[in-house]
C-alpha cells in the first residue's frame, strides 16, 4: 500500500541519515597531506614519532577496485598525516619505525584489512 511505502521510505532515508554524521576534529588539529617522499613528508614523520605516541590512529583508503591501498591516515597527539600512495611505496624509515614499534598501540576500525594490505603491497609490517 501506499502507507507501507511511504513508511519504507521514511525508514530508509533515516537510516541513511544516520550514517552520515559528519565529525569535527579537535580545536588546534593539524591535518598534514603529504603527496610524495620528500623533506617534508620525513620531517613530518620525525616529528611524530618524537611526540612518543602510545597510541596511532591508523586508517587506510583504498582505490575505487578495492584491492589497493590509496591513502594511510595516521593520527596522534593532534596531529594526522595523509600519505598518499607515493609515499608508501618508498616507505622512510621513521614510517617503518613507527609501525614496527610494539610500543605503540595501533588502532582503527576494521584495522585488519588495513594492517595486511599494507603488508601485502608495500611490505610495511606492523606490532603493537
Amino acid at each position: 500500500t501506499t502507507d507501507d511505502l511511504s513508511l519504507a521510505v521514511t525508514s530508509y532515508i533515516w537510516q541513511c541519515a544516520a550514517h552520515t554524521v559528519h565529525y569535527a576534529l579537535p580545536e588546534g588539529t593539524r591535518v598534514v597531506v603529504l603527496e610524495e617522499l620528500n623533506d617534508t613528508t620525513v620531517q613530518e614523520l620525525r616529528l611524530l614519532s618524537a611526540s612518543s605516541p602510545d597510541v596511532l590512529g591508523l586508517d587506510t583508503e583504498w582505490s575505487h577496485s578495492g584491492r589497493s591501498v590509496a591513502l594511510l591516515q595516521l593520527a596522534a597527539r593532534g596531529t594526522c598525516l595523509l600519505l598518499k600512495r607515493p609515499v608508501l611505496e618508498s616507505p622512510p624509515g621513521d614510517l617503518v619505525a613507527l609501525l614496527e614499534d610494539p610500543g605503540v598501540l595501533k588502532c582503527g576500525v576494521g584495522i585488519a584489512q588495513d594492517l595486511r594490505l599494507l603488508e601485502e603491497q608495500f611490505g610495511l609490517r606492523t606490532k603493537g
